[in-house]
C-alpha cells in the first residue's frame, strides 16, 4: 500500500529548498536570476510543492490531482518484457492522463509491433544498434492534444539519450523531453556539463522534462555530481517535482526518476505510483498549462486531498 511506502520513508526526501526558506542569508540567485520578491515565492511555491509530493495507489489517482498537462513516466526496463503488464495496470487507472513517457524501451528499428495504447500517438527513438538492453525512448500522447515531435529536441549522445516534442496549449508551446542517461561511472563531469548545455537551451521556452537520469537525487548534499547535476537544473530555472525513492534493488532504494518543470504554481501536483513493473516505480506530474487548471488562491483544488 502506499501508506505503508510513505511512512517508511517519511524521513528519506530531496527538497533543495529546505535550506533557502530556513536562512534568510543564503544567495538565492542560486536558484533563480529574477527579483527577490519573485525568487522568495516561487522558492516557497516549489517548496510546498516537494513537500506535497507522495506514493499514490494507482486507483487512488483522481480529478483534484490533475491541473492542466498530466504526465506519467516510467523506466520500464523493455517493452517485450513489460509494456502489456503496464497497460493491465493503467486499466485502474480513475483519470485521463495527456502523456505516457517510457526509459528503456529495448525496441529495436524496423520491428512490427503493438506496443500502443487506445487513444494515444505513440513516438520512439528506437534503441541503440547492437545493444540488447538499456536504450530506446517512447513518448505516448493523447491524440487529441496538439503535440509535434522536434528534431531539436531528439537526440543521443554518449551520455544520454532524448526524445522531444512542443504541446500547444493556453501558456503557448510546452517543450515536453524524456532523457535517459546511460548509467556509467566514468566521465561524470562532461554528462553533467553536456546535460547542462541542453537544459539551458530548452530553458528559454516552457518545459517539462522527465525521465531517468541515474543521479540519486537523495544524495544531494554529499555528492558532487549529483549536487552538480541539481544545480544544472536549478540555476536554469527548473524546480524538481519527485522527492522520493523510486528505484528498489535487493536493500537500495533510490531516487533516480525526476521531473523538472520551469512551469511552477501552487496547483503543480506530483509523485510516485505504487506499481510495478520493473524496479522503477513510475512517476506522475500534473503542471497547469490551461486557462481551467489556473485557479484563484483561495481554490480548495490548489491543496488536492485524497
Amino acid at each position: 500500500m502506499a501508506d505503508d511506502l510513505n511512512a517508511l520513508f517519511v524521513d528519506r526526501t530531496f527538497n533543495p529548498y529546505n535550506e533557502v526558506i530556513d536562512d534568510e542569508e543564503m544567495d538565492k540567485n542560486r536558484f533563480f536570476d529574477d527579483e527577490i520578491e519573485d525568487t522568495c515565492e516561487t522558492v516557497r511555491i516549489a517548496n510546498n510543492v516537494l513537500k506535497n509530493c507522495k506514493y499514490f495507489d494507482i486507483d487512488s489517482l483522481n480529478e483534484n490531482l490533475i491541473n492542466g498537462t498530466s504526465l506519467f513516466f516510467n523506466n520500464i526496463d523493455g517493452f517485450q518484457s513489460n509494456f502489456y503488464e503496464f497497460r493491465n495496470q493503467i486499466s485502474n487507472l480513475n483519470v485521463s492522463l495527456d502523456f505516457f513517457c517510457f526509459n528503456e524501451t529495448n525496441l529495436k528499428s524496423g520491428i512490427m509491433h503493438d506496443y500502443e495504447i487506445d487513444g494515444y500517438k505513440s513516438y520512439h527513438l528506437h534503441s541503440i544498434p547492437g545493444k540488447l538492453k538499456g536504450s530506446g525512448l517512447a513518448i505516448y500522447c493523447r491524440n487529441t492534444l496538439k503535440f509535434k515531435p522536434e528534431k531539436t529536441l531528439t537526440f543521443r549522445n554518449e551520455f544520454f539519450e532524448c526524445l522531444g516534442g512542443k504541446l500547444k496549449c493556453d501558456v503557448g508551446y510546452v517543450n515536453i523531453v524524456v532523457i535517459y542517461r546511460y548509467c556509467r561511472t566514468n566521465k561524470q563531469a562532461a554528462c553533467v556539463s553536456e546535460l547542462s548545455s541542453f537544459v539551458q537551451k530548452v530553458s528559454e521556452q516552457p518545459s517539462i522534462i522527465l525521465g531517468d537520469f541515474n543521479f540519486d537525487t537523495l544524495k544531494c548534499g554529499d555528492d558532487t555530481y549529483v549536487n552538480d547535476y541539481v544545480n544544472a537544473f536549478i540555476c536554469a530555472g527548473f524546480v524538481p517535482l519527485i522527492n522520493k525513492p523510486t528505484h528498489f534493488k535487493s536493500l537500495s532504494a533510490t531516487s533516480i526518476d525526476q521531473v523538472w518543470c520551469n512551469i511552477i504554481s501552487e496547483n503543480c501536483s506530483s509523485g510516485v505510483i505504487n506499481v510495478s513493473t520493473s524496479n522503477h516505480l513510475p512517476i506522475f506530474a500534473s503542471i497547469p498549462t490551461s486557462a481551467e487548471s489556473i485557479v484563484s488562491e483561495n481554490d480548495p483544488k490548489k491543496h488536492p486531498s485524497t
